[in-house]
């Protein structure tokens, strides 16, 4: 890849993905009516989830000893919440776009909301799918089970339906993304989904050569796993740094290699240097 793609570059096959800078809203106001294959997003959670993001890491705080309330201490996402207002405008958004599936993740408290916002801009809610979450945070208070799923909201717009999964249930298992002892640095991204669990997705939603669109792209998971599955992507993101993220690891997944891999070799990503 010499230079950085466009939207247009990937509808008409110029180009396999991109991933714009900005908010979601008005650069989904300028697509094309029914012009995306799939939508599969992780946008931001509700105002409880938030709050409720709490960390037992302590390696970087060196009055732990002291104060011991510190190795529970609360978590800033770096993003702001999702609210009513986002959620009812991106599923018009989405109906409008979509000419097949709408996979939107959620805290399962949550996925209710998403599934009455889709139905009202004209999907039809097909499923409520899971990520069962191997080896997330304990519960530190005690007090009360740990979360152990996150919710998939599936719909479809009406009409006749085809996914790749047979009769299988919509659960899907695979392990957090953390940097704990052996996985230093493999995540990039506060709230990241691990590559394993897109790749179910993709493969199970969508065809290859399809167009996937992740309006939330955050690190660009998403768009790795369908570069990976033969699909093409495109990502939005708000925040330059994600984006600036995203873009490096899916220039890496172009490659067939890894960000740390292509950063050792000084491969260039985006031309010649």
């Amino acid at each position: 890849m010499t230079e950085a793609a466009s939207i247009p570059d990937v509808l008409e096959g110029r180009a396999t993905w991109c991933v714009v800078e900005g908010d979601c809203l008005p650069v989904l106001g300028k697509l094309t009516e029914l012009s995306i294959d799939a939508i599969i997003t992780d946008p931001p959670y509700s105002a409880h989830v938030h709050k409720s993001v709490r960390s037992a890491k302590t390696n970087d705080l060196p009055d732990v000893a002291e104060f011991e309330c510190r190795t529970r201490r609360q978590v800033d996402l770096g993003f702001e919440h999702l609210t009513a207002t986002l959620r009812r405008r991106c599923a018009r958004e989405f109906s409008r776009l979509a000419r097949r599936w709408v996979c939107v993740f959620s805290d399962e408290d949550s996925m209710w909301k998403w599934r009455l916002s889709l139905e009202s801009s004209g999907l039809q809610h097909v499923r409520s799918c899971f990520w069962v979450r191997v080896g997330g945070a304990p519960q530190f208070t005690g007090d009360r089970p740990a979360v152990g799923v996150e919710a998939i909201t599936v719909a479809h717009p009406p009409g006749r339906k085809r996914w790749n999964g047979g009769g299988k249930v919509g659960i899907y298992a695979h392990p957090i993304v953390a940097n704990r002892l052996g996985q230093r640095g493999s995540r990039v991204h506060p709230t990241q989904k691990p590559v394993e669990l897109m790749l179910d997705l993709i493969q199970d939603f969508t065809e290859p050569g399809e167009v996937v669109l992740d309006p939330f792209a955050g690190s660009g998971t998403t768009g790795v796993a369908a570069l990976r599955r033969g699909r093409r992507f495109i990502g939005i993101e708000r925040m330059p740094d994600h984006a600036a993220t995203a873009r490096e690891r899916l220039a890496a997944e172009a490659l067939g290699d890894s960000v740390n891999s292509v950063r050792a070799k000084q491969v260039p990503m985006f031309g010649v240097k």
